[in-house]
């Protein structure tokens, strides 16, 4: 499966995965498997759309698409090897977990502003202290100096916050594909 985040990625709403299968049986069943595997995320709902073309076939989620989970062997070999309710319990699967992502990438874009905004103030400090040094200032260019190292310092922690935040996601992840090749290439991403 690849996986597309947009920069902007609200969720909730649909989970709409387009496909040529043409069993509406099936799929108005896996529909109402999903919606009960999901009760604890009431404002996501599963649609399937059909797409005349198995090479189009993609999962997507978000008001305005924001995530793109192509299913690689095609939704159509879904419906041929898995039973309906394994169909579901992998579509939840796949939900819970770009949900995750989207969590993990919204925590790092924050900490990433804040990186930015920090490295910011250090320039700024960095280029008084050396105007300062210019002009004679020794005194007051080491004040500056200094107010630079501390940036430098919470920039370190920040960076440290991040690779943390990305063990946990990677532990959550795994506990929510529990070993499910479909994850496979999904995992190789990280």
């Amino acid at each position: 499966m690849n996986n597309q985040i947009n920069s902007t990625p609200s969720f909730s709403g649909n989970f709409i995965v387009r496909t040529a299968a043409k069993n509406s049986d099936r799929i108005s069943n896996i529909q109402k498997l999903f919606k009960e595997s999901t009760k604890d995320m009431p404002n996501d709902t599963l649609s399937l759309k059909f797409n005349s073309e198995d090479r189009y076939e993609f999962l997507e989620t978000g008001k305005n698409t924001g995530t793109i989970f192509a299913i690689s062997e095609g939704f159509n070999s879904w419906l041929d090897k898995f039973s309906d309710g394994e169909i579901s319990k992998k579509l939840t699967k796949v939900l819970r977990a770009l949900k995750e992502e989207i969590r993990f990438e919204n925590k790092n874009s924050d900490l990433e502003m804040e990186i930015e905004e920090i490295a910011r103030k250090k320039r700024v400090n960095l280029f008084k202290a050396e105007t300062l040094r210019e002009n004679g200032y020794d005194e007051m260019a080491k004040r500056f100096e200094t107010l630079a190292g501390f940036s430098q310092k919470k920039i370190e922690g920040i960076e440290a916050e991040k690779s943390a935040n990305k063990k946990v996601f990677l532990k959550k992840l795994d506990k929510i594909t529990q070993d499910d090749p479909i994850f496979d290439t999904y995992l190789s991403i990280f």
